[in-house]
C-alpha cells in the first residue's frame, strides 16, 4: 500500500478527472479548534469564509459530520449544506432528511437516563 504522502500524482489524476468532488469534515477538533467546552466551540470568520468558498464552487460538495446534535450543528454551521449529527444517526440538508429509526426509539430512553445524571450531578 502506498504511503498518501508518495501518491499526490495519482490524487492530482483523479481530482483532475472527478466531475464532482465530496469533502466531507469532522467539525470539532477540525473545522474548529478544540475548547474548554463544546459551548465554546464556534467557527472562525476566516474557516466560516473558506466553507463558503467551497459551497460555492460548482464542482464540490461540502458535508459536516459530528458527534453533536443535528439541532445543535445546524446552529454553528450556518450554511446548507448536508449536516450529520449523532455520527450520522440524524442527517439533514436540501432535500434530504434522516433519523435512524433505532435512534429515534432510544430517544425516550436517553432523555430519561440524561435527566437522571442532571439530578445526580
Amino acid at each position: 500500500m502506498t504511503h498518501c504522502l508518495q501518491a499526490f500524482s495519482e490524487i492530482d489524476a483523479a481530482l483532475s478527472g472527478a466531475r464532482r468532488i465530496l469533502i466531507a469534515s469532522d467539525f470539532d477538533g477540525t473545522l474548529c479548534a478544540i475548547e474548554d467546552t463544546p459551548a465554546k466551540v464556534r467557527l472562525t470568520a476566516r474557516m466560516l469564509a473558506i466553507l463558503r468558498s467551497i459551497v460555492a464552487c460548482e464542482r464540490l460538495e461540502l458535508a459536516v459530520i459530528s458527534g453533536r446534535s443535528l439541532e445543535e450543528l445546524t446552529q454553528l454551521v450556518p450554511l446548507d449544506i448536508p449536516l450529520a449529527g449523532n455520527h450520522g444517526l440524524e442527517i439533514s440538508g436540501p432535500r434530504l432528511s434522516f433519523v435512524h429509526a433505532a435512534a429515534l426509539g432510544l430517544r425516550p430512553k436517553l432523555r430519561s437516563a440524561c435527566d437522571a445524571l442532571t439530578r445526580e450531578l
